[in-house]
């Protein structure tokens, strides 16, 4: 995900930390600037690709009434396969999150 977030799409880059809960702590940066981080529960989310009018398409996740930007990219090949990449992970969450000791 690190690898992909920093191609920059429109100036804005991206990085990511996965932590406890199925928390995923995105960071992003125009021009390399940090921007106000986001966390976001992806845990049996939904992971969707969106394309923008100005060119480039989106990676968006939604999950509990929330819904938070996971990604940017010229190409639709690469925000496809992010999405991809990011639904395997919130649904190994939800798995992981049902699962009983």
């Amino acid at each position: 995900m690190n690898e992909a977030g920093r191609t920059a799409l429109h100036g804005r880059s991206w990085s990511y930390e996965f932590g406890a809960g199925c928390v995923l702590r995105i960071r992003r940066f125009h021009e390399s600037r940090e921007e106000p981080h986001a966390d976001f529960n992806i845990a049996g989310g939904r992971i969707d690709v969106v394309p923008y009018a100005n060119g480039g398409f989106g990676v968006k996740a939604y999950a509990k009434g929330t819904g938070a930007d996971l990604f940017d990219s010229a190409s639709e090949a690469a925000a496809t396969t992010f999405a991809a990449q990011t639904r395997t992970l919130s649904s190994a969450c939800a798995s992981a999150s049902h699962r009983t000791p």
